[in-house]
């Protein structure tokens, strides 16, 4: 799971088992998946190839299909990022929330 290398925590195993029951619960988790996606791949932030959220730092680092999937939602409006062609918000497509 980390890049890094490092094992996985408990507490890492813990916020994947919230995330999972999140998504099991989650009744709107297919509505948008196509149009979030697709502002994704419009954002400056998202890597292409490797389908994650930002890169050295900047970002969630989230595999963003299954982010989606599970009902989450974007790192750089959920953080405020104000920045042209970052986040979902400026692409016209609500967050889900």
């Amino acid at each position: 799971m980390k890049e890094e290398g490092g094992r996985l925590t408990i507490g890492d195993w813990m916020r994947l088992a919230m995330l999972a029951l999140r998504g099991l619960t989650n009744r709107e988790k297919g509505v948008g998946f196509s149009g979030k996606m697709l502002n994704c791949h419009r954002c400056l932030l998202f890597d292409k190839v490797k389908k994650k959220c930002g890169e050295e730092g900047v970002g969630c680092g989230c595999y963003m299909p299954f982010k989606i999937a599970l009902g989450g939602n974007c790192w750089a409006d959920e953080q405020g990022v104000e920045e042209a062609e970052v986040g979902w918000k400026n692409f016209g497509r609500t967050t889900g929330q």
